[in-house]
């Protein structure tokens, strides 16, 4: 198993933080997204916000129904729609 930081990286928190947001795959996004969202670990929910607050840059419509349609954590909810 990896570690939680290596987990949280390579798992969501990579691609939007590159700066390059528009060309980051939604439907990769969410499936990457979506095996993590039960997880308790506080960083990698903190993650899951940051990525969809980065995607949300050039696509805030699917973000915010991507957040609508999924069960996050309160703390990926409120990272995610922060700027929106």
């Amino acid at each position: 198993m990896l570690r939680p930081c290596a987990r949280r990286h390579s798992s969501c928190g990579t691609p939007p933080a590159t700066g390059r947001g528009d060309r980051v795959d939604p439907d990769l996004l969410a499936d990457t997204i979506e095996p993590n969202l039960a997880d308790p670990e506080f960083f990698l929910r903190k993650a899951i916000g940051w990525a969809l607050r980065e995607y949300a840059r050039v696509a805030p419509e699917w973000v915010r129904q991507y957040v609508d349609g999924h069960a996050l954590s309160p703390l990926s909810r409120r990272e995610a729609l922060k700027h929106l």
